[in-house]
């Protein structure tokens, strides 16, 4: 028996490999920038890995995904593949092709969680006597926090690298203290 070997064309094409940060869970998309040959049985999608080309999630459509809080971690990078190969029957490709094509340009992706905080403390003082505001914060420090002062008008900044940060004031007058803004690294 004589045997045949098939050269495999299948390609799956690349991703421009713009890398992207994105604050929240998402979407984000990649830019595919072609180049894709594929055979009468193969279809193309995208996949998002952590590295190691095992999809996490596929996207047949197209090279857009969110965060999954199920199997992602925020801050870690994520690479977003074009993939070529036989369709597995969704529209997607079958891993196990022997022409399983992966772009060789992918894009890196970066989920990272949205900074939140709150601010407690305060009561009634008397004039000189002093008050405790903490913000409690989440996200990645190093964090700028932006609080006023109502009543006198004013807005004050704070650095810290805690997710724990207490402040101590000496209001002259009866006031009132709002968090303006937040922001991590």
């Amino acid at each position: 028996m004589k045997r045949i070997e098939c050269q495999c064309e299948t390609l799956a094409g690349d991703l421009d490999g713009v890398g992207v940060d994105i604050c929240g869970s998402g979407p984000v998309t990649a830019n595919y920038t072609g180049g894709h040959v594929l055979d009468d049985d193969d279809a193309l999608c995208y996949i998002i890995h952590n590295g190691d080309n095992i999809p996490l999630a596929s996207n047949p459509d197209e090279p857009t995904f969110s965060y999954q809080p199920a199997n992602m971690t925020y801050g870690q990078t994520y690479f977003i593949c074009a993939v070529a190969g036989n369709d597995n029957g969704s529209g997607c490709v079958n891993a196990n092709d022997p022409c399983y094509s992966i772009s060789n340009i992918c894009s890196e992706v970066r989920f990272h969680e949205i900074p939140t905080a709150a601010i407690s403390g305060g009561g009634t003082v008397c004039v000189g006597e002093t008050i405790d505001l903490t913000f409690t914060m989440t996200g990645v420090p190093p964090f700028v926090i932006e609080y006023e002062d109502v009543a006198a008008g004013a807005t004050f900044m704070e650095v810290t690298d805690q997710n724990v940060h207490t402040i101590t004031l000496t209001p002259v007058d009866g006031t009132t203290y709002n968090l303006v803004s937040l922001q991590d690294a």
